[in-house]
């Protein structure tokens, strides 16, 4: 079985696994299998989580420049170095998306998912994906990545996003101890919360809950409570369900944006643009 091929097998799997957990102990209760953000999932997430990572290992395998390069680690350190560095990157990503207008009309489209479950793990607009093959390629040419990191980091993150938006009744007390050393499942919740900007512009870790400390973007707990707040994007005018209003969105819906009250901004007024709402909408403190 070729890399490739097990990457497909551990994702089919993985979403079989938590779908199933899903029916048999949910935190919500919700309806049947949601396809529009399978079918979504098929057309993007796929290509930046599986199919470009088989190709950044082989760039990695002839590519004898970048940081760790330089560093001549041993072996094993370089590799554990290389997963730590990934999921640095794609955190600053993640921050990227939100903060940056342009960008923010993509990601929005995972973020308009009113209820969460595993297959919003899979809910990312191409446009998203097509960003995220450029920032993969950049950080195994600057930081000269083993290709053990990209593989190993590809089978993490699979794992990790299905479990972070699963919809499992988990205690909270094993939440707790998790987000001690992942990115737990309601601890991301919390950044799915349609509370902005205290909730939304929090909790950007993708594996590991340490840059959200170290960069101070961690919030422990809702405002809302534990389980009182809702999904979503704060403003959004409609539920967006079916495929084609998913492609669509980016360009369909002219969301404001105000970023902790700096930062990118479509032309208008600031206050008017806080009182419409988007994704760092009126403050409600």
């Amino acid at each position: 079985m070729s890399a490739y091929e097990g990457l497909i097998a551990v994702l089919v799997l993985g979403l079989s696994i938590v779908m199933g957990l899903e029916i048999v102990r949910p935190y919500r209760k919700r309806g049947g299998i949601r396809w529009p953000n399978i079918l979504l999932g098929a057309i993007s997430h796929v290509i930046e989580k599986l199919v470009l990572p088989v190709g950044l290992g082989a760039i990695a395998m002839h590519w004898p420049y970048g940081l760790l390069h330089a560093l001549t680690l041993p072996a094993a350190g370089a590799v554990v170095a290389g997963v730590l560095l990934l999921d640095a990157v794609k955190y600053g990503q993640h921050v990227l998306f939100h903060k940056v207008y342009f960008f923010w009309r993509f990601h929005r489209v995972h973020h308009s998912d009113h209820a969460i479950d595993a297959s919003t793990a899979l809910r990312m607009h191409p446009g998203q994906a097509l960003v995220g093959m450029g920032v993969s390629l950049s950080a195994v040419l600057a930081l000269g990545l083993p290709m053990l990191s990209v593989l190993i980091f590809a089978l993490l993150h699979e794992i990790v996003l299905l479990f972070t938006h699963a919809n499992l009744g988990i205690s909270r007390n094993i939440d707790r101890m998790l987000r001690c050393v992942v990115v737990s499942p309601r601890m991301h919740w919390i950044h799915h919360s349609s509370e902005a900007p205290r909730e939304h512009d929090h909790n950007y870790g993708i594996c590991f809950p340490f840059w959200d400390w170290l960069f101070g973007t961690y919030i422990a707990e809702s405002r809302a409570g534990e389980d009182g707040f809702a999904f979503g994007v704060d403003g959004q005018p409609v539920r967006v369900e079916r495929l084609g209003d998913l492609l669509w969105l980016p360009v369909s819906w002219r969301q404001p944006m105000v970023s902790n009250r700096s930062g990118p901004t479509d032309g208008r007024d600031r206050s008017a643009r806080g009182a419409e709402g988007g994704p760092n909408g009126p403050d409600r403190r």
